[in-house]
């Protein structure tokens, strides 16, 4: 007994954690139900790998080559299998619930559309949302969205083509006041604040910066786990209180912004019915109908308070931080393209004729029969929309009486499963030469390309605001390509524009800039 005694405790929990780490590889290895799934050793034994790309922000790069190298199938963690099929796609994207990864990107604490896992409660949110987001809706916020570009073309004139700007603080600018007039009927005047000069702090710096900083806090807190995410936030270093802070930065500023909703229409918050807006029920912004929806619904299917801030909170920082990066991979591309850039201008100028047509930007409707134009949209979306990443999905116990099977192999339930726009947008046999960039293609669109086509997610939860964002881009387009030449500066590089990925993506360098030098008619 004494000897047993005087044993150190430690040396026998050190080998305790041998053991268990050494077992559990081995079980992951030789025994587990995925074993059979091709893909490397050390992805088989633990996450470790696909965790180091995480953090590294090069995941969908790294899948992309295990896709490539192992046949569009491969095991990267021990639960988790990733492919690269479209019969896979169909029936993970239509009957699976999503994963728990997607819990780290709640917004005010709370769940939204998008981290509502399971198919029903999703339909019930998206009902609140879904009639928003009609093209017959978003055409009633136009006028505003011409008006906002001018503001921003007017912004962008004042350097006058003498030195570059970094692109994604405008447009995040530019897109912040896109969303809050559609989500909150509210101006705030973003881009008119900015100064563009001296970079001086304004009311609209703190949403623009929070906004860009979330999509990576959620990732950290997907890596890391809210233990040690809470720990590191209460370090008091001023330094990291931006990244911190972010999600509770937006919360405030949207929990202003609906409060000023209900200012201006006090009866709603009781009736669900405006009473000053003046502008018709139609009108009605985003968080009129998530208030309405919970008021009016079926008592099981309201919204709560917290559920309205949320899902506003989640449509502002999606809506502003991925239509802000790929409208500057747009912009990065017309400048490396010239004849790119030569053809478009041949559908646009001559609809926006002379110096006072310049600042006329055609209706939407007539943009959308433009084919260059599209085919350079639906071009720039299969190879810089910003959300390649790959898309979790979980295998359910029940899949009407059959099992899952991708390319031959069964997936047992309770997998992680996922595809990745970043590995589909790549596929030779769908998208010849996928690497590069040809416009061109789309004017033969086949069924295959519209089914691989994903920059906003697939099966029944793409994203919510697609029809804005394919709205606002193309407007945004037209009207900085008529108005402007656009030169890539020295500093700006293939390197410093290489994408990195925080779920969405985002420049190296996490900057853009570029010269944009008026034209002269």
């Amino acid at each position: 007994m004494d000897t047993l005694a005087n044993i150190s405790i430690i040396p026998l929990a050190i080998g305790g954690i041998v053991v268990y780490v050494l077992g559990t590889c081995a079980y992951n290895f030789w025994f587990h139900p995925l074993r059979n799934i091709p893909g490397p050793w050390y992805a088989a034994i633990s996450p470790a790998y696909i965790t180091f790309k995480d953090l590294t922000l090069q995941k969908p790069y790294a899948i992309h080559a295990l896709l490539e190298q192992y046949g569009g199938i491969v095991r990267v963690a021990p639960n988790m299998v990733l492919f690269a099929d479209h019969a896979a796609m169909k029936t993970a994207y239509t009957k699976f619930p999503k994963s728990m990864w997607y819990k780290a990107i709640k917004t005010n604490d709370n769940d939204h559309a998008m981290t509502t896992l399971e198919p029903i409660p999703h339909s019930i949110r998206k009902r609140a949302y879904a009639p928003h987001y009609t093209p017959a809706n978003l055409i009633l916020y136009q006028n505003e969205i011409h008006e906002f570009t001018n503001d921003c073309i007017d912004k962008m004139r004042i350097y006058d083509g003498k030195r570059p700007f970094d692109c994604l603080v405008l447009f995040r600018r530019l897109l912040t006041d896109i969303i809050f007039i559609s989500s909150y009927g509210q101006r705030i005047q973003s881009v008119k604040q900015w100064d563009i000069i001296n970079h001086t702090t304004d009311l609209a710096s703190n949403i623009v910066t929070a906004v860009n900083l979330f999509p990576m806090r959620g990732v950290f807190l997907s890596i890391v786990g809210r233990p040690i995410f809470n720990l590191l936030n209460s370090l008091p270093f001023a330094i990291i209180r931006p990244f911190f802070d972010s999600d509770k930065i937006v919360a405030e500023y949207v929990i202003r912004a609906r409060d000023q909703v209900l200012e201006r229409d006090p009866s709603f918050k009781t009736t669900g019915e405006l009473d000053s807006d003046g502008n018709g029920d139609e009108r009605l912004s985003l968080v009129h109908r998530l208030l309405r929806q919970s008021l009016k619904a079926k008592p099981e299917e309201r919204l709560s308070d917290a559920d309205v801030i949320s899902e506003a909170m989640a449509h502002t920082i999606a809506g502003v931080e991925t239509s802000s990066t790929t409208l500057t991979y747009m912009m990065y591309n017309l400048a490396r393209y010239p004849t790119v850039l030569a053809k478009l201008r041949e559908e646009i100028d001559p609809l926006m004729h002379g110096e006072d047509g310049r600042r006329q930007i055609p209706d939407i409707s007539v943009l959308n029969k433009l084919p260059y134009l599209n085919a350079f949209y639906m071009e720039s979306m299969r190879l810089y929309g910003a959300v390649p990443s790959m898309l979790e999905r979980v295998v359910p116990a029940v899949l009407d009486g059959e099992e899952f099977t991708i390319k031959g192999h069964k997936i047992t339930p309770g997998t992680i499963v996922a595809t990745q726009g970043f590995t589909v947008h790549r596929d030779p046999a769908v998208f010849p030469k996928p690497e590069e960039f040809i416009p061109e293609r789309w004017f033969n669109e086949t069924e295959e390309m519209r089914a691989y086509w994903m920059p906003y997610g697939t099966g029944n939860r793409v994203c919510g605001g697609m029809n804005l964002a394919h709205m606002s881009l193309r407007i945004l387009t037209v009207a900085l390509a008529r108005n402007f030449d656009i030169v890539i500066p020295a500093e700006t590089t293939e390197a410093s524009m290489k994408m990195n990925f925080a779920f969405v993506a985002m420049p190296t360098a996490m900057a853009a800039p570029l010269l944009f030098k008026f034209r002269e008619d």
